[in-house]
């Protein structure tokens, strides 16, 4: 197999690896366990960064960071000020870092939409670079399942073995660094590194306008929220009868209001709502199949009852000839025609700018009242997460640049987009930006889906454009595989683990 024969290379050129680790740290503490003793608990993030440069000078090296995927999600082109508040954050960042460190900071972007799941150019750059030996680049910033396939094939190196960085802290996203650390390991990461993870993150949006037409109080929505009872069934309750033939031609179609715009993806932030993953890594760290429970097969089911109604809500990736769906949920929402629309934060942010009709931002609801908290979907197909592929010129380098950039992208960039870009022109009141805090801090990361564990991804979203609900069937169909591929990719990520330590 593929995988195999990139295991054994790789675990030869590991015997080299442990010697590249130890050399170039330019003073910086390297601890075994990826802790700083530059980064001390007591310390908060400005002491951390203080500490950590304070001996950091890489005599003006060029630092290089490859970022592709679906889309590049590039924090780092910005050479020049801006009046744009959020660029110029990101070029004071960039001008700080090369000041502090001592480095010349540089991109490439390896970018193409339709290879998905390992086979485009950021993936193929990458495997090839490792496999010659190369130490091309200094760091990664790559679509998240990619990340995910270089990871299955031995290409990356543990962050939690990286020197001179602390992914305890809360500049990295701590869903992500528990969720996916496979036998110990965490191959890659989201934080305050980018504000990309944000603009991919789902959430609800409720038009304000077509509330008040219909006699509906928007503080309802925030109440409920506030009380642990915004539910699938009460956003059911909202969108059914709210209908309206607004073209006049007797059947439901686009140009009509409808209760609820969707899309595909929608039915994968609604399982992961009621806190189901895929796959969830058990006591021992490895990754085990979660994704049949039976609140998990009634929170689809009470889901899809309305969201499949032709007079309850309408698909903007269904819509007769319409390529992808964006020009025409865009439409949808900022024409007011719709109460509720499944989106993500980037849409919201968006709208923010130029539709006239105030709304409203709601984390994606709970199964019932019961449930402990609300959880919010990373999407698949165009978030990245940052990694550092297996050879590199200088991980102590590498590792005291991941930890300056994100905690900068906290202090620095981080307010500049969630004060101003988010909380001042795209919600407009208060209460929307509580919601914020919520859906931030609730983020899923399901290692199933980043290892696209029997195609479940793309079976959801199939099963949801053709509006049949074969959760069970596709369960059945595909458990098997899905064991089995869960079973290859814990021995190999524990190997590589034995390989490390």
């Amino acid at each position: 197999m593929k995988t195999e024969r990139v295991i054994s290379l790789l675990l030869a050129a590991l015997v080299l690896l442990t010697a590249f680790v130890g050399c170039g740290k330019n003073n910086i503490a390297d601890n075994s366990d990826g802790s700083s003793d530059a980064a001390p608990e007591d310390l908060d993030a400005d002491g951390v960064y203080e500490k950590l440069v304070k001996n950091a000078n890489y005599n003006g090296s060029t630092f290089l960071i490859c970022c592709g995927g679906n889309l590049a999600n590039n924090d780092f082109i910005y050479d020049t000020e801006s009046d744009n508040n959020l660029y110029e954050a990101e070029f004071r960042r960039k001008s700080k870092l090369e000041e502090d460190l001592g480095l010349k900071i540089e991109t490439v972007e390896r970018l193409y939409w339709a290879q998905c799941f390992g086979g485009g150019p950021f993936h193929q750059d990458i495997y090839g670079d490792v496999m010659s030996g190369n130490k091309s680049y200094d760091l990664i910033y790559g679509c998240i399942y990619e990340d995910a396939t270089l990871t299955e094939e031995g290409c990356l190196y543990s962050l939690s073995s990286l020197p001179n960085i602390s992914i305890e802290r809360d500049w990295y996203d701590q869903d992500a660094r528990k969720s996916l650390s496979i036998s110990g390991d965490v191959y890659f990461i989201n934080g305050d590194y980018s504000v990309f993870d944000d603009e991919y993150t789902h959430c609800i949006l409720f038009n304000k306008q077509l509330c008040t037409d219909n006699g509906i109080d928007p503080a309802v929505f925030y109440g409920a929220v506030d009380k642990g009872s915004w539910t699938v069934d009460v956003l059911g309750a909202y969108c059914r009868n709210f209908y309206q033939d607004e073209n006049g031609n007797g059947i439901a179609d686009y140009g009509d209001r409808f209760g609820l715009l969707t899309w595909n993806d929608s039915v994968c932030a609604m399982f992961t709502a009621c806190g189901a993953r895929i796959a969830t890594l058990n006591s021992d760290g490895e990754a085990e199949l979660t994704m049949k429970t039976s609140t998990a097969v009634n929170m689809l089911s009470k889901y899809l009852d309305y969201a499949f109604n032709d007079y309850v809500s309408i698909n903007c990736q269904t819509v007769p000839g319409n390529d992808d769906g964006v020009s025409v949920r865009d439409n949808i929402f900022t024409s007011d025609l719709a109460l509720f629309a499944q989106v993500m934060i980037t849409y919201a942010r968006n709208y923010g700018a130029y539709m006239f009709s105030d709304f409203g931002i709601l984390p994606y609801p709970k199964y019932d009242e019961k449930q402990s908290q609300y959880y919010t979907y990373s999407t698949l197909s165009v978030m990245n997460a940052v990694a550092v592929p297996l050879l590199i010129n200088d991980y102590g380098m590498t590792g005291t640049f991941l930890e300056a950039a994100s905690i900068l992208g906290q202090t620095v960039v981080r307010p500049e987009y969630y004060n101003i870009a988010l909380q001042r022109r795209m919600s407009r009141d208060d209460e929307s930006q509580a919601m914020l805090d919520i859906i931030f801090s609730t983020r899923v990361y399901d290692v199933g889906y980043f290892y696209n564990i029997g195609s479940m991804y793309s079976n959801l979203l199939a099963m949801f454009s053709q509006k049949s609900n074969t959760f069970n069937v596709l369960y059945a169909a595909y458990k098997t595989k899905m064991n089995s591929q869960l079973e290859s990719i814990n021995e190999k990520l524990a190997e590589l683990h034995n390989s490390l330590n």
